[in-house]
């Protein structure tokens, strides 16, 4: 069966070429989990150029202005500032419990259900069925005015898969236990909505083809 990877050329991920071979480790951690582990400890410049953390600066901030009389203008301008470094906050916050996720899934993944891929380790890849939506959703992601080289690559795989329901992975303020019970029921292949199926996958991966967009395959001609 062929399956679809789509490879964001950010961050000096390599890209992978046409025809190539490339193994996918148990034993490497995969770009989503490096980039997880390198987007978490987000601090801020006070005015005395102090690097401070988020929670820290937030804090001294309101309680510095407390009881300080300001005119309208300045009210205005901490108002925006404020609302800046909470959107920074946020961010912040929503990253760390992306982590915390990451670790209670993967716990009970080594506990209950040792032999399945490892979110840590794994490639995700999905069905020609599902390209379309992962495709829009990948789209939709941009932010901040980055911009992203985006690939689909059409791949032949040998190795361990396991799908699950994408939409169990949900980074919000859930208690642990909320956290292992979606875990559980990620790890048992329960598919809940088929609209954010999810595949992992390690192994060998080939490279067939290589596609800048949706219209590339569409066009494709049909082989069999």
């Amino acid at each position: 069966m062929t399956y679809y990877h789509i490879q964001e050329l950010s961050n000096g991920k390599p890209e992978w070429k046409t025809g190539e071979q490339y193994d996918i480790s148990e034993s490497d951690f995969n770009w989503f989990y490096k980039l997880l582990i390198n987007g978490i400890g987000d601090t801020k410049t006070t005015d005395g150029n102090e690097q401070i953390r988020l929670v820290k600066y937030v804090d001294q901030y309101l309680y510095d202005d407390i009881e300080k009389k300001c005119s309208e203008n300045d009210i205005n301008y901490k108002h925006s500032l404020l609302q800046a470094t909470v959107d920074i906050l946020k961010d912040s916050l929503k990253q760390n419990l992306k982590w915390i996720q990451e670790e209670v899934f993967e716990n009970i993944r080594l506990t209950l259900f040792p032999d399945l891929p490892s979110r840590k380790n794994c490639l995700w890849v999905c069905e020609n069925q599902h390209l379309e939506k992962w495709w829009e959703l990948f789209s939709s992601k941009d932010d901040n005015f980055k911009i992203y080289d985006r690939k689909i690559l059409e791949l032949r795989l040998e190795g361990k898969f396991h799908k699950a329901d994408g939409r169990l992975m949900d980074p919000d303020t859930y208690k642990i236990e909320d956290f292992e019970t979606r875990a559980r029921t990620y790890w048992n292949g329960t598919i809940l909505s088929e609209d954010r199926s999810e595949i992992l996958f390690v192994g060998k991966a080939i490279v067939i083809n290589v596609f800048k967009d949706l219209n590339e395959i569409k066009t494709k001609p049909n082989k069999f």
